[in-house]
């Protein structure tokens, strides 16, 4: 099980076939930064091998990212993050969670704001 920011346990992982898209939720105890866990999603649900694709810096400065989402939780204001990334549209939630959507399913857009699986 993986600790959310507000302390809670889960382990909410893997492919969801009603939906097409891959959840992870981050574990802010373990040694992975949150871009790390992004970038997972993002490969498993694309099928690539590490490093066969571009990198997350493409779409996103991984370090902003870790700033922003961090242990620290940045300046509190913002809920979730969503941009594109190897054709997959990609929300990051504030307690860690992260979800990509494949380009063939109707995604969240930025003007829609994505409900949170919870």
């Amino acid at each position: 099980m993986r600790r959310t920011r507000n302390g809670r346990r889960r382990d909410y992982s893997g492919y969801e076939p009603l939906t097409g898209a891959y959840h992870r939720q981050h574990d802010w105890d373990g040694p992975e930064r949150l871009s790390q866990t992004v970038s997972e999603v993002i490969l498993a649900l694309s099928g690539l091998e590490p490093n066969a694709g571009p990198p997350l810096s493409d779409a996103i400065d991984p370090d902003a990212l870790n700033r922003l989402f961090g242990p620290s939780g940045g300046d509190g204001t913002r809920d979730h993050l969503t941009f594109t990334h190897q054709n997959c549209t990609v929300v990051v939630y504030r307690d860690g969670h992260v979800v990509a959507y494949p380009p063939e399913l109707t995604s969240p857009t930025l003007d829609e704001p994505p409900r949170h699986p919870r």
